[in-house]
């Protein structure tokens, strides 16, 4: 089957990811890109041989031959255009986080289940190949029952802030570093149910943003899991990043760092699967992004509160 895709959105993760991905396809027709700043946008259809750039995000949106939409533009702009997208039945991969609105995320998790469209949330960790294969080596049953799942990040450099100069919506490394490792984490605890989590948000650089740079969690899942979240940027480290995940079971330990095969950043892996759930008219994992949502909107209010906070996954 032929993918007719719509790229909305032209900057770096359009220009460095998306485009190159998806124009070495034989089963993928870029049809047309839309960005509000025009001048990238008609560079890189010349660039990826492109036919439309369109002058609005409607005009994109209204093309019956365009089945999915990639979104790559600034987190606050994902809500209006991901709910525009759905209204007009198509197929969205949008980059994380979904928004910095915990409401905003539900409403639209919930907007894709009701038009029975694949949505998926950008977390390209979770199809790394070293987070493949440390679910399947926990989920394969010879390891035992999880009982502690270690979590560390560490980046030299944030990611860039989108929400932050609002003053009220998190945008820091817990909702940057932390929604994507819980994408990893949850998922080797299939039949969770109810959660306890305990946050402490900190900010140590001397930057006029609010956002966090350090954070430290203990969350309980189902009263016997416990996950233990460390993230920090700007620090110095020998590399760019450093991401450990280290799980503790009845049977014995594992770790990311046990894998040894071939690695990459997951977004080859990621489209995979988005355009093949599309063919089979298959969402992908929207129970496990509300569920990350969930768990970090509840982090977030241990931290104002200073206390405990608890809930259920959906």
């Amino acid at each position: 089957m032929s993918h007719r895709v719509g790229i909305i959105g032209a900057g770096d993760i359009a220009q460095k990811t998306y485009l190159p991905l998806l124009s070495e396809r034989n089963d993928c027709q870029i049809v047309g890109i839309y960005s509000r700043t025009k001048d990238p946008a008609i560079k890189l259809a010349r660039e990826f041989q492109i036919d439309h750039v369109f002058d609005h995000i409607d005009e994109l949106l209204e093309r019956k031959e365009i089945d999915s939409v990639f979104v790559c533009t600034p987190t606050e702009t994902h809500a209006e255009i991901a709910t525009a997208a759905l209204h007009h039945s198509k197929n969205v991969l949008i980059e994380k986080p979904l928004t910095t609105i915990y409401d905003d995320d539900i409403a639209l998790l919930k907007l894709a289940r009701e038009k029975s469209k694949n949505f998926c949330v950008a977390f390209n960790n979770y199809y790394r190949e070293e987070n493949e294969w440390l679910r399947r080596k926990i989920l394969g049953g010879s390891l035992g029952q999880v009982q502690i799942i270690n979590l560390e990040w560490y980046r030299a450099l944030p990611f860039p802030s989108f929400g932050s100069h609002q003053g009220k919506d998190p945008s820091g490394v817990l909702m940057h570093l932390g929604a994507k490792l819980f994408t990893v984490a949850l998922r080797l605890l299939p039949k969770r149910n109810s959660f306890s989590v305990v946050c402490q948000n900190l900010k140590r650089s001397n930057e006029l943003s609010t956002d966090e740079d350090t954070s430290l969690s203990s969350i309980v899942i189902d009263k016997k899991v416990t996950v233990n979240l460390r993230l920090g940027w700007g620090i110095e480290l020998p590399v760019g990043s450093q991401t450990n995940v280290e799980v503790f079971c009845e049977n014995g330990k594992v770790s990311n760092a046990d894998y040894s095969g071939v690695e990459s950043d997951g977004h080859k892996n990621m489209i995979n699967e988005f355009l093949e759930s599309n063919d089979l008219d298959q969402s992908m994992h929207i129970d496990l992004v509300e569920d990350t949502m969930t768990l970090i909107n509840a982090l977030y209010k241990s931290h104002l509160t200073k206390k405990a906070v608890s809930g259920k996954f959906c």
